[in-house]
């Protein structure tokens, strides 16, 4: 009999949580949207005390460097990674090693889809595209000719956005791009093409970017381009916030706090294999612009925990 009760107490001590490991891989240690990707991530390890996150990424925007860190990274005891793709194509069997490996892994921002990841947060690249286009529409006012900065078309996520933005460019008929230059994704060579252009075609009207590459890392983005002329792109970080107050650049954002938080999530449920819905989710393509800029600025501040505001975290369940 006291064998038997003795066994009784053994079987009702709680056992202890499982506790995980995941990993945050970033694009471009300096991209504007990668502390608040960080940030959505460590609230959901705040929120699920049993997951650590270990956040890295490294500091130039290239394949060979990004798996650099990954294969860092990967030395040590992981359940998951998420990874925000330089480019998806260069990843995809780095993403079938580790997943074979045992390791799931969530992309984040730009998707790899040929490879066996078990899940994605980001944005729509062809409507991200359709936005640029969209943007330069609504804020380009004087005149009707600018030029349009992209990178290597093998970069399928880029080429996705530059196709989807032709197309929405050749459907209005009040703006014409006039050139198309190849930056190769570096910021020296986009304002070298901007100022060489600009002093060539000093009446132009504006510039799509699609990426921030020309404003990454100025000391003075404000002398990028002359009175009137103006720049659309992606990614209003607080270092642009001063451009939009003046109407000289116009940006296509989205919820980047929603993107770390979210890749968690998907991480958590695979490593307890509690069943996805749908394992892939599309976050809203946003404008900012000198019009809501308050209030892209205070969710920014809420997003990183600055006093200012504290964001909620999103749904267990979002409403597709």
């Amino acid at each position: 009999m006291l064998m038997a009760a003795s066994a009784g107490c053994e079987r009702a001590t709680p056992r202890a949580e499982v506790e995980y490991t995941f990993a945050l891989i970033g694009s471009d240690a300096d991209h504007p949207a990668w502390p608040v990707v960080q940030a959505g991530a460590r609230r959901f390890a705040t929120d699920h005390p049993s997951v650590h996150i270990i956040c890295e990424a490294p500091q130039r925007d290239t394949p060979a460097a990004q798996q650099a860190v990954i294969g860092r990274v990967r030395q040590q005891r992981l359940d998951a990674m998420a990874i925000w793709p330089v480019s998806g194509a260069s990843l995809v069997g780095v993403i079938d090693d580790l997943v074979g490996r045992g390791v799931p892994v969530v992309t984040v921002g730009a998707d790899a889809v040929d490879s066996r990841r078990v899940g994605f947060v980001g944005w729509d690249q062809r409507r991200v595209g359709e936005s640029l286009a969209n943007l330069a529409a609504k804020q380009i006012h004087r005149g009707r000719t600018l030029m349009v900065l992209h990178a290597d078309r093998r970069t399928e996520h880029l080429a996705m956005r530059w196709q989807a933005l032709q197309s929405a460019m050749s459907a209005q008929t009040r703006l014409k791009a006039l050139m198309e230059l190849d930056c190769q994704g570096s910021p020296a060579v986009a304002r070298q093409w901007i100022a060489e252009r600009m002093q060539r075609y000093p009446d132009l009207s504006g510039w799509i970017s699609l990426e921030d590459w020309p404003l990454r890392g100025l000391a003075e983005p404000e002398s990028l381009l002359p009175v009137g002329c103006v720049m659309i792109t992606c990614h209003p970080g607080p270092a642009y916030w001063p451009l939009v107050a003046e109407g000289e650049v116009g940006f296509v954002a989205t919820d980047y706090f929603e993107w770390g938080w979210r890749a968690m999530w998907i991480a958590y449920n695979v490593v307890r294999k509690v069943p996805l819905e749908a394992p892939d989710y599309y976050t809203p393509i946003e404008q900012v612009t000198a019009d809501n800029l308050p209030a892209w600025q205070q969710r920014w501040h809420g997003w990183l925990g600055t006093p200012q505001a504290t964001a909620a975290a999103p749904a267990e369940n979002p409403v597709e």
